[in-house]
């Protein structure tokens, strides 16, 4: 007898987020840089009875929320550095 037990979850891509910036006065640059933010996503595997539509949704929903959150993120950073 052969058991076999897969594991499936959505994985999301681990890159970090990079924003350049600079900031001009008069047309003259006066300062500029990166700010490195890391992504906040793990995998998040599927519940025993979810449908791969469920598990798709539930994923692109944290992922809207994720997005929310880094992009306060590199606000607070970028207010920092100015």
């Amino acid at each position: 007898m052969i058991i076999r037990l897969d594991k499936y979850y959505v994985e999301p891509e681990f890159k970090d987020i990079v924003v350049s910036y600079k900031t001009l006065q008069n047309g003259v640059e006066t300062k500029t840089g990166k700010i490195n933010i890391n992504t906040f996503q793990k995998n998040k595997g599927m519940g025993f009875f979810q449908s791969w539509k469920g598990a798709t949704s539930e994923f692109l929903g944290r992922y809207n929320t994720y997005l929310t959150d880094m992009s306060h993120t590199i606000v607070d950073k970028l207010i920092a550095e100015l």
